[in-house]
């Protein structure tokens, strides 16, 4: 064999070489492509899914506001916002996935605040409706069961709104949605 021969052959063996791991890297990548795909549609679809799960449990269990957490109802919400935020990123705690995770959430906030007032029933599904608790200084004690609410709670408001001191000086007291009690008083 010539010196060139040899030499030709070397190249076009080093050549074959990393051709053969430059498409091996070229199929990693694209591999690597569509699992990442996957992964922000699984993100995607389980951020939605979670945020109406959430919003479901938390419609079910109540209206109650800051003012009236007790500290466990604070360890509650910061352990169900872990447990969810597990749920939604798997395994994957990255930056994009979390950003991902923070845009679909904001987005779907705002895709329901859209929803909310072209159809106002969907309002009332998602916020809920006030809820009359007295009306004319009668307890609705059915309610107050409803609302997990006690007699007291109102009276608290009652007294801290108005400086009422009995439920007969209530024309109604209404809980609304934002979790809020709030006194009308009786004409004197």
């Amino acid at each position: 064999m010539f010196p060139d021969a040899r030499r030709t052959t070397y190249v076009i063996g080093h050549v074959d070489s990393f051709l053969a791991e430059l498409q091996a890297l070229l199929d990693w990548i694209a591999q690597d492509a569509i699992s990442r795909s996957a992964k922000a549609r699984v993100i995607f679809l389980g951020s939605i899914v979670g945020g109406i799960t959430l919003l479901i449990i938390i419609r079910l269990s109540g209206r109650r506001t800051l003012a009236q957490m007790t500290p466990f109802d604070l360890v509650i919400v910061l352990v169900i916002s872990e447990t969810t935020q597990q749920a939604m990123l798997g395994d994957d705690f990255s930056i994009t996935n979390a950003a991902l995770l923070i845009l679909t959430l904001f987005t779907t906030d705002i895709a329901l605040s859209y929803v909310k007032r072209w159809w106002p029933r969907a309002g009332h599904v998602v916020d809920g409706v006030p809820t009359v608790l007295v009306t004319n200084g009668v307890y609705d004690e059915r309610a107050l069961r409803g609302c997990r609410l006690d007699k007291e709670d109102v009276m608290e408001a009652a007294r801290a709104q108005e400086g009422i001191e009995s439920v007969r000086e209530i024309k109604f007291a209404i809980l609304e949605v934002s979790g809020g009690i709030s006194i009308v008083p009786k004409k004197q």
